[in-house]
Parts: C-alpha cells; structure tokens; sequence
C-alpha cells in the first residue's frame, strides 16, 4: 500500500512537511487556501508600501545557526550567501529610531522611553 500523507497549507511548515514526507518515500497532498504558497513567507503591496513577512523566518539560518541545518536538507540555501547584520530590525516613528532589535538582544533608545511616556490624547 502506498503512503499518502495529506498536508493542511502551504507555509513553511506544509511545504517542510511535503518535502520531508517526499523525502522519505511517502505520498504528499498539500491544500492551500490562498492563490500563492509560502504562507507569512511572502510579500505583499499595501497602499504603495512593500511589506516582507519572511524576514523572520531567516533570521538564524547563516551557517552554525540552529535552522541552517534544516535549509540545507530542504535544498534551500545552497550556493545562496548569508548576511549577518548586527541590527536585525529598526522601530521607527517616521523621524526618530525608537528602538532597534539586535542579532544579540533588544536594544532601546532613549527616544523610546520619551515615546511610549508622552501624553495620549
């Protein structure tokens, strides 16, 4: 009898999970709901501004990283260079960098204190 395994949306999960059951000899449906696979790991256009939602699943893929492993059985980051920047993401209120998200921890900046305290109207 021949394994199928039937695989609920195309994330990363779902498409892990369909390379790795194909990978091991099984059958793999996947049923996604949306016209693109990739789940959050997509990009999308709102009101003329790109938004990534894949940043986060990249964040700790560079070599000796805990999901580099991963990336090299699913095939996806060979010949494909890592860079590793010190900041890993900027809040911004348009004028002033509130706070950044470093590759070592959260940093925030005096602007941010005065930010978060000011007077709501």
């Amino acid at each position: 009898m021949d394994k199928h395994i039937l695989i609920i949306g195309a994330g990363i999960a779902g498409l892990a999970a369909g390379c790795y059951a194909r990978m091991n000899g099984y059958r793999a449906t996947i049923f996604e709901l949306h016209d693109l696979p990739g789940g959050l790991c997509t990009a999308w256009e709102r009101k003329g501004y790109v938004f990534d939602g894949c940043i986060h699943y990249l964040f700790g893929s560079g070599e000796g990283q805990p999901f580099h492993a991963m990336w090299q059985e699913l095939g996806a980051v060979q010949n494909r260079p890592m860079i590793n920047h010190d900041e890993y993401q900027r809040i911004t209120d348009g004028e002033h960098t509130l706070g950044s998200i470093w590759s070592a921890g959260i940093r925030a900046s005096t602007l941010t204190w005065k930010w978060w305290t000011r007077p709501r109207r």
